[in-house]
């Protein structure tokens, strides 16, 4: 395992080649065939949101995102606690 990994999942913190973007704002459309989903950031100060990223995926690979992503947030939230929102 690499030094610098924090998850403890050392074939997930090997993906060197992955490019980083940080995200606090995302928009997700569709159509029949697929979905987008544009990643971004927003800064509050300023009232404005850029997007730099966008995924395009089809609807079996979505729901599956959507699945795998609610179970990370579960797990998180039985490590960390409940993650507060700004509507409750």
């Amino acid at each position: 395992m690499r030094g610098d990994c924090i998850c403890g999942n050392a074939e997930y913190c090997e993906a060197d080649e992955l490019k980083v973007q940080y995200a606090n704002i995302l928009r997700v459309g569709h159509n029949a065939s697929e979905f987008l989903m544009d990643f971004g950031q927003s800064y509050e100060e300023e009232r404005n949101e850029h997007f730099h990223t966008r995924i395009v995926t089809g609807p079996v690979y979505a729901k599956a995102f959507c699945e795998t992503l609610q179970d990370a947030i579960a797990h998180y939230e039985e490590a960390f606690g409940v993650i507060q929102t700004d509507d409750g």
